[in-house]
């Protein structure tokens, strides 16, 4: 990633990513973008033509990608920023947040129970209910994009209270 432009490195990070995330990889995915930003810190630092890595966190709603991206890029160039940058930078992730949950939002789906999936059925064990694998798929989707709502949700407060705090 080195060998590569940061615009190529980022959009090439931000694609493997998300194609690749899911709450139950959360963790261990945080550990990639943390290793890529240690060694080019620049992929975080495009602005042009998106700030990947920021959208990357919004869209999956990951706190754990979110909290690298902090940690790794966002704080410790805030140390250095005078109060009017610092404002600026803050009011660029607000706006690209709010954008993003925004378009996210008009994308949503409502899923119903005997149309999209047909829920549990009673099994041989007492207590135990089955459920039918393309539901399963289903139900685990919703999961996935329930998560990444809440998600969104928590950056989302945590980039407007940055900005405000400013």
């Amino acid at each position: 990633m080195k060998k590569c432009k940061p615009e190529e490195s980022a959009a090439f990070l931000t694609t493997l990513i998300i194609n690749n995330y899911s709450l139950y990889k959360a963790e261990d995915i945080a550990v990639l973008l943390e290793h890529a930003l240690r060694e080019n810190q620049a992929i975080a630092e495009v602005t042009e033509p998106r700030r990947f890595i920021f959208e990357m966190c919004v869209f999956t709603g990951s706190w754990a990608l979110y909290e690298c991206y902090l940690e790794e890029y966002l704080e410790p160039i805030t140390l250095e920023m005078s109060v009017d940058d610092l404002d600026a930078l803050m009011i660029d992730h607000f706006a690209i947040a709010e954008k993003l949950v925004a378009d996210l939002f008009n994308n949503y789906e409502t899923v119903h129970k005997g149309l999209h999936y047909n829920g549990a059925f009673s099994g041989d064990r007492p207590g135990i209910c089955s459920i039918n694998c393309e539901d399963f798929e289903i139900m685990d989707a919703l999961v996935e994009n329930y998560n990444k709502i809440i998600g969104r949700r928590d950056i989302f407060r945590d980039i407007y209270n940055r900005a405000i705090e400013n």
